[in-house]
């Protein structure tokens, strides 16, 4: 691979993991449960660490670290902070993650495909190998996430509107009091009939 086709994939790289790092960063500040908000902060810092291993490996090359984005490859997908804001629902942010990793785990195994200087494969595989522990992590959370919304799901409408009223101890007064009032006139009507 030639010098200039070395640079240029590790500059490939740095945007994918600065969009990433930027992503990951709003997702942290998006999300409402703790757990997966150190998660993603964490998997942030993992990217600006690459990102900044990518500058410094492009400078020992001879180039220039080139971080701009394409706007036409952003505008391809809605984001996921505007899809989570409009579903209300932080397995968005799980789904385009784990999406967003196999973007990442593509191009760095295109990358490694390629003839690369061993200091710049070394780099790259300690940075794949982040890259699938991250998205494996992503992929559990996900797992269980389903299997979470699986469960409820399954459990029957009458026992989610029972678990909701007994929640609302106002509610189920007025709904046991609206219950014995209608039993007790239907108790009367049948006597009436009776007679």
């Amino acid at each position: 691979m030639q010098l200039t086709d070395t640079i240029d994939t590790l500059n490939g790289l740095l945007r994918l993991a600065s969009g990433q790092q930027e992503w990951l960063e709003n997702g942290a500040a998006e999300v409402r449960s703790p757990a997966l908000a150190v998660l993603l902060r964490r998997q942030a810092l993992g990217r600006a660490a690459a990102a900044d291993e990518l500058r410094a490996l492009i400078a020992a090359q001879g180039g220039s670290p080139d971080e701009s984005t394409s706007q036409r490859r952003r505008r391809r997908r809605p984001s996921a902070p505007q899809r989570a804001r409009r579903l209300q629902m932080e397995h968005v942010w799980l789904l385009e993650g784990e999406w967003r990793d196999e973007a990442t785990l593509a191009r760095y195994r295109l990358a490694l495909d390629s003839a690369l200087p061993d200091a710049v494969r070394t780099a790259l595989n300690r940075q794949l190998h982040d890259a699938e522990r991250d998205h494996e992590q992503l992929r559990m959370l996900r797992e269980a996430a389903d299997r979470g919304r699986a469960g409820a799901s399954l459990e029957s409408p009458l026992r989610r509107w029972t678990r909701s009223i007994a929640s609302q101890p106002y509610l189920a007064v007025s709904i046991a009091f609206t219950v014995g009032v209608l039993g007790c006139l239907a108790w009367r009507h049948a006597a009436q009939a009776r007679r």
